[in-house]
């Protein structure tokens, strides 16, 4: 009999997919010897209520074209229908009634782990995972931990190193809105799919 798939969850808007998500992922996938890792693109995030975000067929092609050809990563478009879960709880417990067997970790960082108490049911989503998360500056994965008032919270934690990559989605669409070069920072096939697509061409203002 196999043992149970260990499968890493990475969610985000993806808005666009850029580095700092594939490296995270790529370190998650190595270290804590995962047999993949699914890049998960929100439908409606809870946590960006009011904040325009690109149509998610959009998001879902940027996912897909960033990671081809990637040994142990996939995307799955599971919060993207319309009777979606908008919250982790739910998206886990969709995913959990698909693969029973699996063993799963939800991917976050530091900075999440100190915020998991706000969380809707933060104690259904470390029963349905255990937490993979990247240790980053200034984020105390041990201090979060015994301060947390999430019960059960340490023996679910999995930390993993990556390096910090200070760059975030919002900077890479003001860069393409103002005309200024996006290389390195995002695949270079991901760019030219912004480009024909004509997304971020104003600054705020998405399709």
């Amino acid at each position: 009999m196999s043992a149970p798939s260990r499968i890493g969850l990475l969610g985000g808007t993806f808005d666009p997919v850029h580095i700092a998500h594939l490296h995270i992922a790529s370190c998650a996938l190595k270290e804590l010897g995962l047999d993949e890792v699914r890049f998960i693109p929100a439908g409606s995030p809870p946590h960006k209520p009011g904040r325009p975000i690109s149509d998610a067929s959009d998001r879902l092609r940027m996912v897909e074209i960033a990671i081809s050809g990637a040994d142990g990563f996939s995307v799955d478009p599971v919060d993207l229908r319309d009777d979606a879960p908008a919250y982790t709880s739910e998206l886990l417990e969709r995913i959990r009634d698909a693969e029973p067997d699996a063993e799963l970790w939800f991917i976050i960082g530091g900075d999440s782990l100190a915020e998991l108490h706000t969380w809707h049911r933060p104690e259904r989503v470390i029963e349905l995972a255990r937490l993979a998360v990247a240790e980053r500056p200034g984020w105390d994965i041990a201090e979060a931990m015994a301060s947390s008032p999430v019960p059960g919270l340490r023996d679910r934690v999995d930390p993993f190193s990556s390096v910090p990559v200070n760059i975030s989605a919002t900077v890479i669409r003001e860069r393409i809105a103002a005309g200024r070069p996006v290389d390195w920072l995002i695949p270079a096939e991901v760019i030219q799919f912004i480009t024909d697509r004509g997304l971020y061409d104003q600054a705020g203002e998405l399709p």
